[in-house]
């Protein structure tokens, strides 16, 4: 009789275990994301003094190695509009990766988040200038790599199940020969979870 009833409790444990590991399993999200987006970059201090406000276009991957921590890869091309008239305009690739960590709450679909990366920093200085005369010339464009890091915090809200606005803010600091070139980021966009 004993013996019964340890069975029966056994196997009821056992479906009961099976079936919220089930629904915790169909809770998760995919592991891998996608995102595109767009924004703005503000440079600060020196950087602030050669460069206005630009535009900014992007692609991050991400990978979810549990519910509160991604780990991924933004890459961005960002526009550098020269705050002399007639001055070069200039572009940079930004490549970094680093973690991701998630606030997440059961009762809400949007989440709050904290990111951090570090990685290269292509700059591509313009291919043409007016000089005084007002004649366009065309100086060799130089190129140069720099290592970089960001920061930043930003903001999810659920479209659907797979389908996420995000919204972020990202200080960034490069390291150069002649000192730290620093600005800002604000940027905005879709992830998509495939």
């Amino acid at each position: 009789m004993k013996a019964k009833i340890y069975l029966t409790a056994l196997i009821l444990t056992l479906i009961v275990v099976n079936t919220s590991t089930s629904q915790e399993l169909e809770s998760m999200p995919p592991k891998y994301s996608i995102s595109v987006y767009g924004g703005f970059l503000q440079p600060v201090s020196d950087f602030n003094n050669f460069y206005k406000s630009s535009g900014q276009v992007g692609i991050s991957v991400y990978y979810d190695v549990n519910k509160e921590v991604s780990l991924g890869t933004d890459v961005s091309f960002n526009f550098l509009a020269n705050r002399q008239e007639g001055g070069s305009s200039s572009s940079f690739i930004q490549v970094t990766s680093g973690p991701r960590y998630y606030f997440k709450t059961r009762k809400l679909k949007s989440s709050f988040f904290l990111e951090a990366g570090i990685g290269g920093y292509m700059f591509n200085s313009g291919t043409f200038m007016i000089n005084a005369t007002g004649d366009n010339i065309n100086p060799p464009s130089e190129v140069n790599v720099n290592l970089g890091v960001s920061g930043g915090l930003g903001g999810e809200v659920s479209l659907t199940n797979t389908v996420k606005m995000i919204f972020r803010g990202k200080y960034h600091n490069i390291f150069g020969n002649e000192g730290s070139t620093n600005f800002v980021t604000l940027d905005g966009g879709i992830k998509i979870y495939l």
